[in-house]
């Protein structure tokens, strides 16, 4: 990292690290063939060890929320349910959803987009937007975001957003 920060001609995090243990190897080195002084190689070990596994750790935490996400998007369902003003409904695809829509929300189903929740009161599991992991109870009128989870009964969701415009796009 140091190396292409320096090709780059940027000074980051890794150069003032790097050049630090490039020293104290140095040093350990000089002091070695002369017989007398410091050797740090056992520091210099230690440092890169907890180094690299800060950075193991980091990458897995990293692949772990990038999966997290993948599996939210993938969770979104490809068709829902549109309420129709004359009292029946249909199955639409979730692009065909716009700002207005009437949308049936099952137990257990995903919250295709974001919008108020319309009658009745719902709860929601909203862990994986908000890293919440308690559900909340929502009262009608309440804003519900796309990507969450109906825990509770049935509930009708009035689209805020197109699925374009949602949360999760």
């Amino acid at each position: 990292g140091a190396w292409h920060d320096l090709r780059r001609r940027s000074l980051g995090m890794d150069v003032p690290v790097a050049a630090a243990l490039l020293l104290a190897f140095g040093a350990s080195v000089f002091n070695t063939w002369r017989d007398s002084g410091q050797v740090y190689f056992d520091s210099v070990a230690m440092f890169i060890f907890f180094l690299l596994v800060g950075r193991f750790v980091e990458m897995n935490v990293r692949r772990g929320s990038l999966d997290a996400g993948e599996a939210l998007v993938r969770s979104l369902p490809a068709r829902v349910t549109r309420l129709l003003a004359a009292g029946g409904s249909e199955r639409v695809a979730l692009d065909q959803i716009v700002k207005g829509d009437r949308l049936l929300v099952a137990q257990g189903a995903v919250v295709p987009v974001a919008g108020v929740l319309a009658a009745e009161s719902a709860l929601i599991d909203e862990s994986l937007i908000t890293g919440e992991s308690v559900p909340v109870t929502r009262a009608p009128g309440a804003p519900l975001p796309g990507g969450a989870i109906n825990l509770g009964a049935p509930c009708t969701l009035i689209a805020s957003r197109s699925a374009r415009d949602s949360t999760l796009a």
